[in-house]
């Protein structure tokens, strides 16, 4: 499982169980802060540890899967850029959604 979608799930499981961090640790045998750091996006869980904290709570998960086009000139572009330059722009999305994910757990959503 990718990003903050790993916690954003965790998160709303946790809230539809009634159940505070703490307890959910203690339930699937981690600590408070391990909850919390998945909830913030601060750690990417596997999916098999996310399904087992879930399971935990007596929930699972549904995976669906969905085709999605390619943006073939934009692959192109980048693709024609050298791999210091596409380094340095993946580093930029990746703290642009960092800043994203930080900015929506700030404002609670």
């Amino acid at each position: 499982m990718t990003d903050s979608r790993a916690g954003t799930l965790l998160r709303e499981a946790r809230h539809l169980r009634h159940l505070s961090q703490r307890e959910v640790a203690e339930m699937s045998g981690t600590t408070q802060s391990a909850i919390s750091r998945i909830e913030n996006g601060a750690s990417v869980p596997s999916y098999d540890r996310v399904l087992e904290v879930l399971t935990t709570m007596g929930l699972g998960v549904e995976v669906q899967l969905e085709l999605v086009e390619v943006d073939e000139a934009a692959l192109m572009r980048n693709l024609r850029l050298d791999a210091a330059t596409r380094f340095k722009n993946a580093v930029r999305v990746a703290q642009f959604a960092l800043a994203g994910r930080r900015a929506m757990a700030h404002r609670g959503v």
